[in-house]
Formats: structure tokens, C-alpha cells, sequence
């Protein structure tokens, strides 16, 4: 039978389609999850402070408990915040704040939850620039779920220039719906300083094999994603709703349960914005595994 033969009984079918969506929608394992998943990574988010142009100016500090740099929170002796208060002409936001480990002497730490999917690997990476005296290197942890790494940096050098920052990563595979990451600093001498930057998490994929996890690549602007779905262009599939790689059931229940609606890009095959029988034959040319 055609949809248009349907008739009356379409609204009916709609009704049963949308309920069959939500429950497969509730069930699927969704992929656009290349985007990071934490916020505020970069630490531009901050409290106003004078105006400074030093990369390494203090901006403040944020005691333990603050939510000033939500969504992190700040245990320990706190945290001072590090880095240039009024835009560079010649850098974009990103880089501009920074944040340091502990104050004075003190150490301290920085903590976030976000949504992971347990048993699926993922890759922590962050930048970070060391300010010590040439040879001891510095201790920071760093903790997620089910593991506890202490990573010794060596100094980055004397004078702190964000240029020269290094980054370090570690992998870990989450066991829950929800982990969380903490970068804490035990303290030391005074003129030691921890400064921690750009935190990325993102699933460790590599759909197009090129061995830079897709995730990465996206951030750093080495893929396109220009749909937004957390996968490299390179890599989309045709008509495939959901990052699973396939175009099926999924998406035909989608495409069905907002006919002569607004529909998804993914499924909008003719580019009108609305799903109709052009997007439904293209749709079923595609079915199957990406090829």
C-alpha cells in the first residue's frame, strides 16, 4: 500500500511510528560522540579580571568549591587563574586563559564529570606547560575511571609561552554512563608552576584509518565535520541517521514518522527539507552497510 493510499489511517500510522522511533532512539548506541565531551576545556570560561596581556598573568584564584569555572570544580588549596585577560589581535579565544595547579606552595585540583558509555574506549588530551628549574621534573595525577596515572613533566622552560607547551594524553575505557576526570598538583617550591589547557575527551575511533583518532582530528581541524555529527566527512555513510554505519530500520521509522515534515539532514536526500518520496527512494538505494 502507498502512503497516499493510506488515507486517513496515516495519522494512526504516525502515531505508532513515533512511538517506535523514541523506543530506538532510547536503545541506540548514538556515534556523535566525536565532539568533546568536556566543557569549558580551554578554561576561557572565567571570572572577569583586570586587564592583562602577559600569557602568564594571574587573574585570580578560585577557592575550593568554586563553581567560577563551572563545569569544573576546584578542590584543594584552590586553583589561580592564569593568562590574558583582554583578546590578543592576533589569536582567537582559545589559548588565552590558562589555569595553574595549587597556589603558592599549595597543590590543588580540578575535577569534571561527562557522559561516557560503558565499556567504550576513550583518549584524555590535554596541554600543559611546566615552569621549574632545569632537571627535577613535576608530578601531576591524573585520575579518571578505573585508573590513576602520575605523569612526571619536564620543564617546558624558563619563561612561559604557551608556544611551547607540550601535551600529553592517556587512555582509559569507561566503566559507567558517567566518569570523570581530576588534573591535581601536590604542590612544591613556589616558582613551579603546573598550567593545564585545552582538555579534550573524545571515543578513540578511527574510521578512516589514517591513525589520528577521528575525535582529535575534528578538533584540530585535520577533518571536516561539517554536519556536525562527530564524524570525519571522509567517513559519513549516505542516509545514515545514527553513526552506526548503516542505513536500515533506524532511519526508514525516521524518515516515515516525519513524512511531509522537516526531516534530518542525513535523510534528506533532495535537500527541500522535507521528507517525501524522493528522499524515501534514496533512502532505499542506500540500504545496507556504508559502502
Amino acid at each position: 500500500m502507498s502512503i497516499a493510499a493510506l488515507g486517513g489511517a496515516w495519522p494512526r500510522v504516525q502515531r505508532r511510528l513515533h512511538a517506535f522511533v523514541a523506543i530506538v532512539a532510547a536503545t541506540t548506541c548514538w556515534n556523535a560522540a566525536a565532539q568533546n565531551l568536556i566543557g569549558n576545556g580551554s578554561f576561557e570560561a572565567m571570572p572577569e579580571a583586570p586587564p592583562r596581556i602577559d600569557c602568564c598573568a594571574e587573574l585570580g584564584t578560585v577557592g575550593a568549591g568554586s563553581d567560577a569555572i563551572a563545569p569544573w570544580t576546584v578542590s584543594g588549596a584552590g586553583v589561580e587563574l592564569r593568562g590574558r585577560s583582554i583578546e590578543c589581535p592576533a589569536g582567537g579565544a582559545n589559548g588565552q586563559r590558562w589555569i595553574r595547579l595549587g597556589t603558592g606552595t599549595a597543590g590543588g585540583s580540578v575535577e569534571q564529570s561527562f557522559p561516557t558509555e560503558a565499556g567504550r574506549r576513550y583518549i584524555c588530551r590535554f596541554r600543559r606547560w611546566v615552569q621549574a628549574s632545569p632537571g627535577p621534573t613535576v608530578p601531576i595525577q591524573v585520575v579518571g575511571p578505573g585508573f590513576s596515572v602520575f605523569m612526571h613533566l619536564p620543564s617546558d622552560g624558563p619563561v612561559c609561552e604557551p608556544a611551547v607547551a607540550g601535551t600529553s594524553s592517556v587512555q582509559f575505557d569507561a566503566i559507567a554512563g558517567d566518569s570523570s576526570i581530576r588534573f591535581a598538583y601536590g604542590g612544591g617550591p613556589a616558582m613551579w608552576n603546573v598550567l593545564i589547557d585545552e582538555v579534550v575527551i573524545v571515543p578513540v575511533e578511527d574510521c578512516d584509518g589514517d591513525g589520528i583518532v577521528d575525535g582529535l582530528a575534528i578538533q584540530d581541524g585535520v577533518a571536516e565535520d561539517a554536519d556536525d555529527n562527530g564524524i570525519p566527512d571522509t567517513c559519513d555513510c549516505l542516509g545514515d541517521a545514527n553513526g552506526d554505519r548503516r542505513v536500515d530500520g533506524f532511519e526508514l521509522s525516521m524518515l516515515l514518522g516525519n513524512w511531509n515534515g522537516p526531516i534530518p539532514a542525513a535523510l534528506d536526500f533532495d535537500g527541500n527539507g522535507i521528507a517525501g518520496g524522493a528522499d524515501l527512494a534514496a533512502l532505499l538505494g542506500a540500504w545496507g552497510p556504508c559502502r
